[in-house]
């Protein structure tokens, strides 16, 4: 079903209003009511992906439908005053400060693609406001200390991407720069398995140390920290791979990708809760004595093919001299 037909259907009233996907859906796609909750992942990752859909895939009617929805949900974002509910509580993506490369991001990206799409001038100088308030507070500083999403690696060098190929604002900074920090840190997430880990300590030598298995004050760990193969941070690490080889900023990168997804095979693409946990002292206590089964990881094989015709496109490799003739 192409994304499109699904977008008027989530608002729960609110015009522009996008949930996280585990809630909020209306109609057949109910999972709860007065479901509330949205994050600034909702702001990039759906936009971003109706974006390369409008521009590759979309009928002249869909482009209509993503036109009308990516506006909205920019303007959603400004009637809140950058407001959000999540985990239960009252959150605000930047302030007077802004202080983070994760949401400083995130949310002007989609502004300035629904510009391009719609020519409202109002979410351009909207973007560009905060991209350089952004700038001009220091938010685009590499993050440092514990993280347990590794996968904002990816995301932040895609966002970088974007800005230095398809903007005006391609020299408001030195993007290029903060891509190849994004992949020095990404690539030191491979473990000698050749597998990548999933979250780990911001070093600022410029890698991230994998945890010592162990409980954390932090809902975005889940409240456990591992050391444990992560095959969609591996895939994601593959992707980001593609897009430094393909802007030429590291010899190296399009080698480091191509292992990547070599390593993921039918034997590491079902994880639990993520992770290929090799033994119960990595595991959260919870699960050690009633293990979950492992299941598919849609996420996993999602940027998997994404950094797989990444590839392909940039001629790093063909089906058949890699392999993957009939899988592809």
């Amino acid at each position: 079903m192409p994304p499109c037909t699904l977008l008027g259907r989530a608002s729960n009233g609110d015009k522009g209003y996008w949930p996280k996907p585990y809630g909020a859906l209306q109609g057949d796609h109910a999972i709860g009511r007065n479901y509330t909750e949205t994050s600034v992942d909702q702001a990039y990752s759906p936009m971003i992906a109706l974006w390369r859909y409008h521009q590759h895939l979309a009928s002249d009617a869909e482009r209509q439908v993503i036109a009308d929805a990516m506006q909205a949900h920019a303007h959603w974002w400004i009637r809140n005053d950058y407001h959000y509910n999540y985990l239960g509580e009252r959150w605000r993506a930047f302030g007077d400060r802004i202080d983070s490369p994760s949401s400083a991001l995130k949310i002007p990206i989609g502004m300035h693609m629904a510009y391009r799409l719609t020519g409202n001038v109002q979410l351009r100088d909207e973007c560009i406001r905060i991209m350089r308030q952004a700038r001009d507070d220091g938010a685009f500083r590499m993050h440092r200390g514990p993280r347990g999403e590794i996968k904002d690696l990816y995301h932040w060098a895609e966002m970088y991407a974007y800005f230095l190929r398809e903007t005006e604002l391609d020299a408001e900074l030195d993007w290029s720069a903060l891509i190849r920090e994004c992949w020095q840190y990404g690539r030191s997430t491979v473990q000698p398995d050749g597998l990548c880990i999933g979250m780990g300590d911001f070093q600022p030598t410029g890698c991230i140390a994998p945890y010592v298995p162990g409980p954390i004050d932090d809902v975005h760990h889940g409240y456990w920290k591992t050391n444990a193969p992560h095959p969609a941070s591996t895939a994601q690490m593959a992707g980001l791979a593609m897009l430094v080889h393909a802007l030429g900023l590291d010899d190296e990168a399009s080698r480091i990708g191509l292992s990547l997804l070599r390593k993921l095979t039918p034997e590491t693409m079902g994880d639990i809760n993520g992770y290929l946990y090799p033994g119960p002292a990595a595991m959260p206590p919870a699960i050690r004595h009633e293990l979950p089964a492992p299941l598919f990881n849609t996420r996993t094989v999602v940027f998997w093919l994404e950094a797989y015709w990444q590839g392909r496109c940039l001629e790093v490799f063909d089906a058949e001299a890699s392999g993957w003739g009939e899988r592809s």
